[in-house]
């Protein structure tokens, strides 16, 4: 809800206030907010996954992967913008205002993100699962995860090639093609 102005008058005889909106508008849908926006004015949370989601954010596991789809994972590569999208609780101003969930390209999400190997793990992902080279994909699984792609993301359940792979992204500052 949006309003103009608060009036507040005063009843003489019982003295009691009484308050009043003026020019009140409902806003149902907020994801206007959220596209034309300011970058500065919007926050996100960390990206959405099975894996490094709580239990209270069950709620938004959900919300993600009916957005994404049965095809579609929660993580993803788009060709056109070159760029590992993901899926982000998204936030408005410095109060915080829920904008509710979002695809965003993971540059977007980097904020939420404190550790340059969570970071770049996400990357890693895209990279093995083939979303970024999909010709290579059938050469690189079995020496890197054998099967599960999926514990790129796990913490702590890397394998030796896996957090190699990890630290030349990081180290080499590459989260594109």
């Amino acid at each position: 809800m949006a309003y103009q102005e608060i009036y507040a008058l005063e009843n003489p005889t019982t003295g009691k206030m009484k308050y009043y909106l003026k020019g009140v508008t409902k806003i149902d849908n907020l994801s206007w907010m959220f596209k034309l926006s300011s970058p500065v004015l919007i926050s996100t949370s960390k990206p959405i996954t099975e894996e490094n989601n709580s239990q209270s954010h069950q709620l938004d596991l959900k919300l993600a992967r009916s957005m994404a789809g049965k095809e579609k994972g929660l993580i993803t590569y788009d060709i056109d913008k070159d760029q590992v999208m993901v899926y982000v609780r998204a936030f408005y101003g410095h109060l915080k205002w829920d904008l509710s969930i979002h695809q965003v390209t993971l540059s977007h999400a980097r904020e939420a993100i404190t550790d340059d190997d969570e970071y770049y793990s996400y990357v890693a992902y895209a990279f093995l699962e083939g979303m970024i080279f999909p010709k290579i994909k059938t050469h690189l699984k079995p020496y890197f995860l054998n099967a599960n792609c999926k514990s790129v993301l796990e913490r702590g359940n890397l394998t030796g090639k896996v957090t190699k792979i990890v630290s030349l992204l990081r180290n080499s500052g590459c989260d594109t093609r």
